[in-house]
């Protein structure tokens, strides 16, 4: 008793592409599939992800179909074998997302913020984004940061300028200062919002992203977990 039924189950979804899309790049974003997954797009096999625990990202750029034709998403599902424990489940079991990118973009979670150094006074924010390049032309571009409050006021902000060659990704790192920080506590979880830009040479917006950050510091000892 209590198990599920395990097996390879098929998934098939239509649609059609906007004209406006043709100059996009477009991916294939799923958060959860119980566990082997194999997937193609209009007869050609794009790929596969071997753990229902981790999302996973599928470029379908080269392989659609536009001028109003029909496009075809097969994906198969096995969870024959146990990945974890023995209640997983099967299929896909989380939101399945269909994106547009222009060709230099931030890489899939490709923006990690951190807190190197703290005091009452100010808090050292370090910042880390991966540009990917997709187009066979070396690009100039200018990452742009912001750190705002929770109630949208911006507390920071820096920017850096620099080359991403072709087919290439570049991680571009920043260091920004935030004075007199709210700091992120277990009764106070105070979170900021970190504003990140990607601009092409004439100041275009090409990619954007926010993320959800708290300051603090976290120390594990042989008592336990400490932070602040």
């Amino acid at each position: 008793a209590g198990y599920h039924k395990r097996g390879e189950g098929w998934y098939r979804k239509k649609f059609r592409i906007p004209e406006e899309w043709k100059r996009q790049r477009v991916h294939l974003e799923l958060d959860g599939v119980m566990h082997s997954t194999r997937i193609w797009l209009n007869g050609c096999y794009l790929g596969n992800h071997f753990s229902g625990y981790t999302g996973f990202e599928l470029d379908l750029t080269e392989y659609l179909w536009y001028d109003g034709q029909e496009n075809v998403l097969l994906i198969r599902a096995d969870n024959t074998t146990a990945e974890g424990w023995w209640e997983e489940g099967g299929g896909i079991y989380r939101n399945v997302w269909l994106k547009t990118y222009s060709s230099c973009h931030f890489q899939r979670h490709g923006v990690f913020v951190y807190t190197p150094d703290l005091s009452p006074e100010s808090a050292v924010i370090a910042v880390e984004g991966t540009i990917e390049n997709e187009t066979s032309e070396e690009k100039k571009l200018c990452v742009r940061h912001e750190i705002r409050d929770e109630s949208g006021v911006s507390i920071a902000q820096g920017s850096e300028c620099l080359r991403c060659g072709p087919l290439e990704k570049v991680c571009c790192k920043l260091t920004l200062t935030a004075e007199n920080p709210n700091l992120w506590e277990e009764k106070r979880p105070y979170r900021y919002t970190l504003v990140s830009c990607l601009l092409d040479a004439d100041g275009n917006t090409l990619d954007s992203r926010e993320t959800k950050f708290g300051i603090r510091t976290l120390i594990y000892k042989a008592d336990g977990l400490h932070w602040n």
